[in-house]
């Protein structure tokens, strides 16, 4: 309980994960289609099948756990079947949390379950915690890049959320927002940051010409293809500047990280693929520090 006092910090993605919440898939259960690629792997294949669903995620797990990454195990609820995305109900920038305004109905009480279990943990007090009045915001649409916070708007995130979001952290970090194609989740499946990186899916961008310059004044842009793209591959997990967990079979993004001195270590994720999330999605950093 005393840990309190710096307990949430992430100013960038790419410093050292020191803390991350997860939350095992222990009440998945299948429900009508709350994504486009769920709604296309159900109407073409078998249902997700939850055992392998528990497997993948021990897999992530035991791999953070082996980077030296102390995991949060949140409490998932039985009525909420999609906990195992732990980015989306809550997140941090800079030293707060953020309790995030869900749209889907089934995912609204995951939130407040999140918050509590962190506040009784001894993680986040009143201090910390943000909790917007107005519009929606997920976590899969927030991307902390230095002092600015890129903001996915479409799906589940809107203009007022992000609205809020910028209002809250106006002092520390400029947030851009950046429009969503039409079907896309969240920012995070359009979009994936490393160190002097950056890995794009264009037509999941309804505006792609001003986040594609800011992406190229930091960096060497390039383009996911349709075969990386359903592979999630922009939805890996940075564990600090020289490593990463990625999902399982994207040799092409392996090597464009090892390239940058970026050393990634490979998690099966098929089944969460296709229940429309990947390892960024499962994966809430709590706590970043500057390596050294």
């Amino acid at each position: 309980m005393p840990e309190l006092a710096g307990a949430v910090s992430v100013r960038t993605e790419f410093d050292a994960l020191e803390r991350v919440a997860v939350c095992a898939p222990t009440h998945f259960f299948p429900t009508p289609p709350i994504n486009a690629r769920q709604e296309a792997e159900l109407r073409d294949g078998p249902p997700i099948d939850g055992d392998r669903l528990a497997e993948e995620h021990a897999g992530m797990v035991a791999a953070l756990a082996a980077h030296g990454v102390e995991t949060v195990d949140l409490a998932p609820e039985p009525d909420a079947p999609y906990m195992l995305n732990a980015r989306d109900p809550a997140f941090v920038v800079g030293s707060r949390l953020f309790v995030s305004r869900m749209r889907v109905d089934v995912r609204q009480m995951e939130p407040a379950s999140v918050e509590k279990q962190l506040r009784s943990r001894g993680l986040v007090d009143d201090a910390a915690v943000v909790a917007l009045d107005a519009g929606f915001l997920e976590g899969g649409d927030v991307i902390v890049d230095g002092g600015t916070v890129l903001c996915g708007v479409g799906e589940r995130t809107d203009s007022v959320g992000a609205a809020g979001l910028a209002d809250a952290v106006r002092d520390e970090f400029a947030v851009m927002e950046v429009p969503l194609a039409d079907g896309v989740l969240h920012l995070d499946t359009a979009v994936g940051l490393a160190p002097g990186l950056a890995l794009v899916w264009p037509d999941g961008l309804a505006e792609p010409a001003s986040v594609l310059r800011y992406l190229e004044s930091r960096g060497d842009v390039v383009t996911v293809n349709r075969r990386q793209r359903l592979g999630f591959a922009t939805n890996y997990l940075l564990l600090g500047p020289t490593r990463a967990l990625l999902p399982a079979g994207l040799p092409r993004v392996a090597e464009l990280l090892a390239a940058r001195g970026i050393e990634a270590t490979e998690v099966a994720f098929d089944e969460h693929h296709r229940s429309g999330g990947s390892i960024r999605c499962a994966t809430m950093p709590l706590r970043r520090t500057k390596p050294g």
